[in-house]
């Protein structure tokens, strides 16, 4: 799992540069990936078997949350496994310290895909275009991957993605840096965002390869971040992947 020291020194430090793009770094990230289910060593998975223990499995610190009921009392609890994240989560527990929103916020994002991986399979078809992190990276994800911190970025980015649109489109002068086969950086205009390839496999059943990807963006001027989980499949029927399913976080 993710540590919070670790989350939040990320969050803080995302406008630090790294080293430019290159061709052998952006490999695919399995030799057979339309025969295998893969997931990022960020996760720290061994294997699919023993899922069922790391979502039981205690986080390194324990994140304190608080929850307003609809009588108007205040409840209080601690989340301290993914288990438990997913029972308080969805009931609206927030995190008592503001400074633990985004790091409970990328830990959620680990626990979600664990629990994805548990009902992955291997592609079994093979997609109009393969991924991987590279110099494409930005014409194949959707508009919807860049940074929203307000309204008027979500309404212009749902709208390109929409009408299939990309990353590119929406944000024309970003620039994507490999950092491995599993991770990049992406810069644009006030922005930096964090992308993580977390895990590929058959999420949904139809044979493609469908691909979970968690996007951690900061403002490079001002103090802000958003964070998302998304599943795309590259069963689309353009270059642009298509969202199927965003998580909750």
């Amino acid at each position: 799992m993710v540590s919070r020291v670790g989350a939040t020194f990320l969050v803080a430090a995302m406008a630090s540069c790294t080293k430019p793009f290159s061709l052998k770094e952006a490999s695919p990230l399995a030799s057979d990936l339309s025969a295998s289910v893969t997931w990022s060593p960020a996760i720290g998975l061994q294997s699919v078997a023993a899922i069922p223990s790391r979502l039981a499995a205690p986080f390194e610190v324990p994140y304190d949350t608080t929850f307003l009921a609809s009588d108007g009392t205040t409840k209080q609890a601690t989340i301290k496994s993914c288990n438990e994240y997913f029972e308080l989560r969805p009931k609206g527990y927030e995190p008592l310290m503001v400074t633990d929103a985004a790091a409970m916020r990328i830990e959620g994002a680990t626990c979600q895909a664990l629990r994805a991986l548990q009902t992955a399979r291997p592609a079994s078809k093979n997609p109009r275009q393969a991924f991987s992190l590279g110099a494409e990276t930005l014409g194949q994800l959707p508009a919807a991957m860049g940074p929203a911190v307000n309204p008027a970025d979500v309404d212009r980015r749902t709208k390109a993605t929409a009408a299939g649109k990309s990353w590119t489109f929406a944000d024309p002068e970003a620039t994507l840096m490999v950092s491995d086969a599993w991770t990049a950086r992406v810069k644009g205009g006030g922005w930096m965002t964090e992308l993580k390839v977390l895990a590929r496999g058959d999420f949904d059943g139809d044979g493609y390869e469908d691909i979970l990807f968690e996007a951690v963006s900061t403002g490079t001027e001002g103090r802000w971040s958003d964070i998302s989980l998304r599943l795309l499949t590259t069963a689309s029927g353009t270059s642009v992947m298509r969202i199927l399913r965003e998580y909750q976080l």
